[in-house]
């Protein structure tokens, strides 16, 4: 499976059975980076006129992912965005934690990043310039030492910078030169796979709320269609709550499920009403024993 099915069963089994250390670091990085970016995101939207893409993905054998491509009346922007938490420092090609943790610098991606715009850039002969910027979203980042040479940071307490950065004139030509950079779009790579063991027999069923993703906080009321959240709160349809959890349970089985697994997965959910929403979301194989399932989008 690829990058975005991978989080997506990571997501789906968490909670419901124990994750191995890779499943974690790889669920962390992947929430963390998220939160990083949607906030790096409403920094951008701050700025009236801005042309930018979000999460771009260019090439299939020599892939690359950009979490932000701007382009501005002077220059095309690149920014990495990082989430980590707590004391950091760059050491030869990685960034490591006081608690032992190390990752990949950024700036070899940067790098790489950077080199594949250039070519597109000569190629269309593009009048911008490049500029790069890894970007620390979170609050309690500290970093210490120095920094990679040649390589523009930006720490939390500098994010004010960003607004000040990027030029909005010229937006008509600011927007034909992104739909160039957009053509270049692979949304479908291979660069990423992964194998898992399916883990159908191991997994807890039970409800989990859409809205804060914490299990077992349901309260089930008899002949009511809302339900509520007692961690967040969330007042929830019951069509929302079941077709939401159902969608867990053909991800995680990686194959079509029958009304008797339905049931038991979205208990205590009378039958008719798990029944209607299988009928009504989820596609079937026709046969008496009817199997539910979702194609790919």
């Amino acid at each position: 499976m690829n990058k975005k099915e991978y989080i997506s069963y990571l997501k789906a089994i968490e909670g419901r059975t124990n994750l191995n250390l890779d499943q974690r670091k790889e669920l962390y990085v992947n929430q963390t980076g998220l939160e990083g970016e949607m906030y790096f995101k409403a920094i951008l939207d701050t700025i009236v006129d801005v042309k930018y893409v979000y999460n771009l993905e260019i090439g299939t054998s020599n892939h690359i992912q950009i979490d932000f491509l701007v382009v501005s009346s002077t220059k095309v922007y690149i920014f990495e965005v990082q989430h980590y938490t707590g004391d950091w420092y760059f050491e030869d090609d990685y960034i490591k934690c006081r608690n032992s943790l190390r990752y990949p610098s950024p700036h070899l991606q940067t790098n790489k990043i950077e080199n594949k715009i250039q070519s597109i850039v000569i190629t269309h002969n593009i009048p911008r310039e490049i500029e790069t910027f890894i970007i620390f979203t979170n609050s309690h980042f500290n970093l210490h030492g120095k920094r990679p040479q040649n390589q523009a940071i930006l720490l939390p307490q500098e994010l004010s910078r960003v607004p000040h950065l990027i030029d909005t004139n010229n937006q008509e030509a600011n927007q034909e030169i992104l739909n160039i950079f957009k053509q270049y779009e692979s949304i479908y790579s291979t660069s990423y796979q992964k194998d898992i063991n399916i883990l159908e027999d191991q997994v807890a069923s039970g409800l989990r709320c859409p809205n804060c993703r914490k299990l077992f906080t349901i309260v089930f009321k008899k002949n009511k269609h809302n339900f509520r959240c007692c961690y967040c709160r969330k007042d929830l349809g019951y069509e929302e709550l079941i077709y939401f959890n159902l969608k867990e349970l053909f991800i995680i089985k990686r194959k079509p499920f029958d009304f008797k697994e339905a049931q038991a997965w979205c208990y205590p959910i009378p039958r008719h009403t798990v029944r209607r929403v299988c009928n009504k979301y989820f596609k079937n194989t026709n046969m008496r024993n009817k199997k539910f399932y979702q194609e790919k989008s």
